[in-house]
């Protein structure tokens, strides 16, 4: 099959997006089909750099443009581009507030990307493909795909990582920002409802990462026949990674923090720990890439109040490279992950990340949905929600790791190489195939 993978972030991009698109690119290639990528030129920090192997896929950078007036734009068009950008030209956030809202209300596609694509060059990049792997977030990829799909017989694929209206509230995090329920933020929901509706209705095949999300995407287009591939993890990545040497039994952390996640547990379990000289000496806890700008060190307070108190035993970091975060991941001896409080349908990719390094879990929850349910079915690591298990847990895992008995034999690799992109993405390519 000739395939295109439309994504907003692809590699040498290190931003989390990038990871799906690869590893589906990555993976049809090496399974035999033609694959062609089609990414924005979104720069990038020099430290989100990633460097996978993207041999013998053919990648194709589309120009994206700031909202700009040309000949094809109408009068109301020109005015209210013309009023968005002098929004933007205000002071103390005010522009940026009537900007956003401007773009919500009257450009929801080209909010956040807007790729340059003339009519005459739809048909010689798209032209030729069987299939369309659309990307979502951002949305206007789907919107995008379904143009594509416009100028000939091509199939497209609407692949959500997030929801993107969440009927179910248990699938969002209210941290990221959410309508509020005045008239116009009503009027934006009800929009976007339709716009998504509208869009599902033009798809030959929608997939995306939980069951939860699959539901929520049914609600939206009860017509939309929708099929789950799970976010996995790369054994042969994983093999790649060097390991660093980290002094003492550590437990590593790794990506951002939200405010629905419970750190105190963990932190009074630790301080129990630590009024046993030994443990307080040797057990290191690194959060690493949860400093990643100034509006979350509010949420950090806990971290900061328990470090001040423990200076040698905590290590807190801004965002690193996604090899440097491999390498904490691999080094580490416990890789910590938390629950979001109340919120049920949310499965991180991380997880999957974890399980794919093979080391112990700790899972602090108070749930247990899918996540919790696979760690306990790949005997992958422990769930636990009180403080007393979480000290437990750790103190069993310690005494393993000092008198060297630590073994990965016990974890069920069977159930966990499901979930791997070679097995999910082969999974993908037998539906594209029936499709």
């Amino acid at each position: 099959m000739k395939i295109g993978v439309l994504a907003a972030h692809f590699p040498p991009h290190g931003h989390v997006s990038s990871r799906r698109p690869y590893f589906t690119a990555r993976i049809l290639k090496d399974l035999g089909h033609d694959v062609t990528v089609f990414t924005s030129d979104l720069r990038f920090a020099s430290n989100a750099k990633w460097n996978p192997n993207t041999e013998g896929l053919k990648i194709v950078t589309l120009k994206h443009v700031p909202l700009e007036i040309d000949e094809s734009s109408g009068v109301l068009e020109k005015v209210l581009l013309l009023c968005i950008r002098f929004f933007g030209t205000l002071p103390f956030g005010v522009g940026k507030r009537l900007k956003d809202l401007s773009l919500r209300l009257f450009f929801p596609f080209r909010r956040d990307l807007n790729l340059k694509i003339s009519e005459d060059e739809f048909t010689g990049l798209f032209g030729s493909l069987d299939w369309i792997i659309a990307s979502g977030a951002p949305w206007s990829l789907f919107d995008l795909a379904v143009r594509i799909k416009t100028i000939s017989n091509i199939k497209i694929a609407l692949d959500y990582r997030d929801p993107w209206n969440a009927i179910n509230e248990d699938i969002v995090l209210d941290s990221l920002g959410r309508y509020n329920s005045n008239f116009i933020s009503r009027y934006i929901q009800k929009r976007n409802l339709r716009l998504e509706k509208e869009i599902l209705n033009n798809a030959d095949l929608v997939t995306t990462v939980s069951q939860p999300i699959a539901e929520n995407i049914k609600r939206v287009g009860n017509k939309a026949n929708v099929s789950i591939i799970y976010n996995g993890f790369s054994s042969i990545e994983q093999l790649m990674t060097e390991k660093i040497n980290l002094d003492g039994f550590n437990i590593s952390y790794t990506g951002t923090y939200r405010k629905e996640q419970k750190i105190e547990r963990l932190f009074d379990a630790l301080e129990t720990l630590f009024e046993n000289s030994e443990y307080r000496s040797t057990i290191k806890v690194n959060f690493i890439g949860v400093e990643v700008s100034s509006s979350v060190k509010p949420i950090l307070k806990p971290f900061y109040e328990f470090k001040n108190k423990y200076p040698h035993n905590v290590f807190l970091t801004g965002f690193l490279d996604r090899d440097d975060v491999a390498r904490y991941q691999n080094s580490s001896h416990m890789l910590l992950h938390l629950n979001y409080s109340e919120k049920n349908g949310i499965l991180s990719s991380k997880l999957f990340q974890y399980l794919g390094v093979g080391r112990t879990i700790l899972f602090i929850s108070d749930t247990f949905s899918f996540s919790e349910k696979l760690v306990e079915s790949a005997n992958a690591g422990k769930v636990c929600s009180s403080s007393v298990e979480i000290s437990d847990c750790i103190k069993t895992h310690y005494e393993n790791w000092k008198t060297g008995s630590i073994s990965s034999e016990e974890i069920n690799l069977k159930e966990i190489n499901k979930y791997s992109f070679e097995a999910q993405i082969g999974n993908l390519e037998a539906i594209l195939k029936k499709s």
